[in-house]
């Protein structure tokens, strides 16, 4: 989740720098390079952090129903 966040925070302060034009033309193409390529991490963090909590949740389930008590979440 952390890692998420940061990166949200990194991509949205870059989308905001470029978007007010402070990226000359010189380095125009690094930083649309460096861009994608956090926001390439921030899906694949995102997808992570979904697949985690549902693995949790799978296994809070499977305790439950070991411990004969899903039903009480019906």
């Amino acid at each position: 989740r952390a890692q998420r966040e940061a990166l949200e925070i990194y991509v949205g302060k870059n989308l905001q720098v470029l978007n007010t034009g402070a990226v000359g033309q010189a380095e125009f193409e690094g930083f649309i390079g460096n861009l994608l390529n956090a926001q390439q991490q921030l899906a694949t963090a995102t997808a992570q952090e979904f697949q985690a909590i549902a693995t949790y949740n799978a296994s809070i389930a499977g305790l439950e129903y070991a411990k004969g008590t899903i039903q009480r979440y019906n």
